[in-house]
């Protein structure tokens, strides 16, 4: 009955879009059952306390006073903007969208709130609150404007839309934004940091059997019984990673007007911003990449490309041939990538625009097959154990930069977190290896309103660690984790 309604529901306001109903109505249910919730059941699917999480402790309930703070106020003058009604700033940092309604000045303060992630609520608001409801497949819930934050994809595609970009929405982090003071956006694993949010929501694990147990539910929510879902999302998020980076950076170079330089924050930084030494790992490494760049020319980042490997090898386990195919197909595509993409850098962008939607169309069509491939994939504990040593396997690259090494430790303790260890590994080692790695790649996140970013200690300690990045010591490291996993 829900879904006739629902479907009637989305019939008659097929040319009307959702809307924005605010923090203020998602609270009143969400701040804190009342003993009618649990005696009704209701606290069987949530805890009812996710606005109190987010409003205390989660920093994106900060996102726009940050603006308002002394150092945005700063920004602010040196780019010559009202940051506080700037579109390109109020897009990631509070719910502003081009194609939705503007917010209330009320809601804008609330920075990035329940409906950054979840979609906007005013025709789903009221039939989410139908037990019934779980049981929806996630397309017919899209369909009334709730993001489908259960599946690892989307769930990724949301949320890399303002830690990477989205161009269509207005999400642009710029090279003056960073040079006016605006932190630099890190590599982004998506596992690790939805899980330092903190989390406001509750694990399948940890709701009754009733719900565990019910194949409608779990159908709904992307889960199956005995899976390691931190090994799904986890996978899949670095496939998409690498997609929105390069739907961004292809988006961007095709809005480059003649004789204009595509800006420089769609580049890696590390490639002018580094230390000054010789012999360096950095001279090395433009050795070892293929094809070989100019010693000046500036590249895409690495990071968002190490985690696609890993998803390559889990479609393909037991198949080395198909598996070596697969390797050589995405490193065609990206040499075929990057040099169209290179010619945006130097000379006119227009140069280049015969060859980047194809490069780039290619390369989105092949990592939206693979990840047509990993959604029906499994992920049980073998299936896991053997992701953890393919991490070891991929941190044991001669080239891997800060970023990219961290993007690998991130996977490798968010799968690892998600195991219990055998004989192979007591929890002990395994614990004193993360903390190796931690120390050569500063893992630990910022995370909470209780620590910020902008503590000048985190920013030298961020910098000084960037610095002395030695790729052969963080080879050591996952040398010794592999060690504990049995792995050659």
């Amino acid at each position: 009955m829900l879904l006739l309604a629902l479907s009637a529901q989305s019939a008659a306001g097929q040319d009307a879009q959702p809307a924005f109903i605010g923090v203020v109505e998602c609270a009143r249910c969400h701040r804190s059952p009342t003993p009618l919730d649990q005696e009704s059941g209701a606290t069987d699917w949530a805890a009812l306390t996710e606005f109190d999480t987010w409003y205390r402790h989660d920093k994106h309930s900060q996102a726009f006073k940050l603006l308002d703070s002394e150092r945005g106020r700063q920004m602010g003058q040196i780019l010559g903007i009202d940051v506080l009604h700037d579109a390109q700033c109020l897009s990631c940092h509070c719910n502003l969208l081009p194609h939705l309604p503007p917010l209330s000045e009320l809601e804008q303060k609330q920075g990035v709130s329940c409906e950054s992630c979840h979609g906007p609520g005013s025709d789903y608001e009221k039939p989410h609150r139908d037990p019934s409801w779980r049981r929806l497949p996630g397309s017919e819930k899209e369909k009334l404007g709730m993001v489908d934050v259960r599946d690892p994809r989307r769930r990724a595609k949301q949320c890399l839309s303002c830690h990477v970009g989205n161009a269509a929405e207005g999400k642009l982090l710029t090279h003056a934004m960073y040079a006016a003071g605006h932190p630099p956006l890190p590599g982004f694993e998506i596992e690790t940091f939805a899980r330092e949010m903190p989390p406001h929501w509750r694990p399948l694990a940890d709701k009754p059997a009733f719900i565990r147990d019910d194949p409608r539910i779990l159908e709904a929510i992307h889960e199956k019984p005995d899976e390691v879902h931190a090994a799904r999302s986890v996978v899949m998020g670095g496939v998409m990673s690498l997609a929105e980076s390069v739907r961004l950076l292809s988006e961007q170079a095709a809005a480059i007007e003649p004789g204009q330089w595509p800006d420089f924050a769609m580049f890696d930084c590390q490639m002018c911003h580094h230390e000054l030494q010789s012999p360096s790992w950095r001279q090395r490494r433009l050795a070892d990449d293929r094809p070989v760049p100019r010693p000046s020319q500036p590249r895409m980042r690495q990071w968002p490309t190490v985690l696609v490997e890993l998803g390559i090898g889990h479609v393909h386990r037991g198949d080395d041939n198909a598996r070596r195919q697969a390797r050589e197909q995405l490193a065609e595509l990206l040499a075929q990538f990057q040099q169209a993409f290179d010619g945006t850098a130097w000379g006119s962008p227009r140069a280049a625009d015969h060859r980047l939607p194809a490069a780039s169309g290619a390369l989105l069509n092949w990592l939206e097959a693979l990840a047509e491939q990993l959604d029906r994939a499994g992920y049980g504990r073998s299936d896991g154990r053997k992701l953890l040593a393919e991490l070891c396997v991929l941190g044991d690259q001669p080239s891997l930069d800060y970023d990219a090494a961290r993007e690998l430790a991130w996977a490798l303790e968010a799968i690892g977190s998600a195991l219990p260890f055998g004989e192979a590994a007591s929890a002990d080692d395994w614990q004193r290896a993360l903390a190796a790695l931690d120390r050569a790649l500063l893992l630990d996140l910022p995370a909470t309103q209780q620590r910020s970013i902008l503590d000048p200690r985190r920013q030298r300690a961020a910098y000084e660690a960037i610095g002395n990045y030695d790729p052969a010591e963080v080879r050591r490291r996952f040398g010794e984790a592999a060690k504990l996993l049995g792995a050659e």
